[in-house]
């Protein structure tokens, strides 16, 4: 896309110049769960991998995502997200593969989704692949039983060559969408999908449709490679250039849905180091030395709802509170949870004035 390309989008546009792009952590630049380690998806339905994006599979060990350092050349994007197939699978009729962000209902409600004067929206994204031909994206109704869904497709002419693509897509007059804070909207890019949720391109079907017949299969290819970053998805039938947020703005963007204790750039996990750990000091008397101690996790924004909590050891590989001094445990309980805080406690038998410390995650995907 040329400079002048840009300004006559820029011009042109009738939508907000700032917050019109509806994607969280659309230039992939968040990774809060997995840092830049290439991740094999070893867990079949959605599984979170960078910030707001899911590899949602119905096959463990077929593909693997990372943040990646390979992007756009002149566009100042610093990361995009690196799918990489790991074997060539033939794709059966149940089969999908995909690479999706989920949207709050109420994030969306704007669209006016299932109403007449339900606006339009154009998603335009960077992709690159080893793989050349027609590739597969839908806007879904989620959850979709069977819900609506839009599918159609983008073409990727050269191979290993960053592409720009924008597509628009027309308003949906018919079904019902999420307007609260539980899962509406989601954009999907297909790797690789069945004919059981293939169907008709360029139409909303009433289905749960994520890709179109005869689309590329990247997962069919052992080692292929598929590569995107700058995702945009905005009101109206222009497409304006990528809305870069600073990273302060998307990483809180993302921590309402996810956060974690741990240094931003340090994934979670047991035995991970004191830094950012909580810590409580147990505080007894003479007469009763032993005693509960509590700490408040407090979130860093609101979450969208009351999420799982998952606690670390930040020195041992079990998950309990991790005793300063000596290397010694003990057990978890969390109680009052809400969408900004929770407490973290032990029982009754801490050691006076002894500091004890435990790492925490906490969930409220869509």
């Amino acid at each position: 896309m040329s400079k002048a390309a840009e300004l006559a989008a820029l011009i042109g546009s009738q939508t907000a110049q700032s917050n019109r792009n509806l994607i969280i952590n659309g230039a992939q630049i968040v990774s809060q769960r997995n840092g830049t380690t290439d991740t094999t998806i070893s867990s079949t339905g959605n599984v979170y991998t960078l910030d707001r994006w899911g590899a949602f599979v119905s096959q463990t060990g077929k593909i693997s995502v990372q943040q990646s350092t390979d992007v756009p050349s002149g566009y100042s994007f610093k990361n995009s997200a690196k799918i990489t197939s790991l074997s060539a699978y033939s794709i059966g009729s149940g089969d999908y593969f995909g690479y999706d962000t989920a949207l709050e209902g109420q994030d969306v409600a704007r669209l006016g989704f299932g109403a007449s004067g339900a606006k339009s929206i154009t998603i335009s994204f960077w992709v690159k692949s080893s793989l050349t031909g027609t590739f597969g994206i839908a806007v879904r109704e989620q959850p979709s039983s069977p819900g609506r869904s839009f599918p159609t497709n983008y073409t990727i002419s050269s191979a290993n060559t960053w592409e720009y693509k924008t597509l628009t897509v027309p308003g949906d007059t018919s079904g019902t969408w999420s307007t609260d804070n539980t899962a509406g909207f989601n954009l999907w890019f297909d790797l690789g999908t069945g004919s059981n949720f293939q169907g008709t391109g360029d139409q909303w079907n009433s289905a749960n449709d994520a890709t179109t017949s005869g689309t590329v299969s990247v997962v069919g290819t052992n080692a292929a490679t598929w590569y995107v970053t700058g995702v945009q998805v905005e009101i109206g039938e222009v497409a304006t250039p990528f809305e870069h947020r600073t990273f302060a703005d998307d990483l809180a963007l993302c921590q309402r849905y996810f956060c974690k204790t741990f240094p931003t750039a340090t994934a979670p996990v047991q035995n991970g180091g004191n830094n950012g750990s909580l810590i409580a000091v147990a505080s007894g008397t003479a007469t009763a030395p032993n005693r509960a101690f509590s700490v408040a996790f407090n979130y860093p924004v609101e979450m969208r709802a009351s999420p799982t909590v998952t606690t670390f050891n930040p020195a041992g590989s079990d998950a309990l509170w991790y005793k300063h001094t000596d290397g010694s445990t003990l057990a978890v309980t969390a109680s009052f949870p809400s969408e900004r805080s929770i407490s973290l406690t032990n029982g009754a038998s801490a050691t006076d004035q002894q500091a004890y410390r435990i790492h925490a995650t906490a969930d409220a995907e869509l």
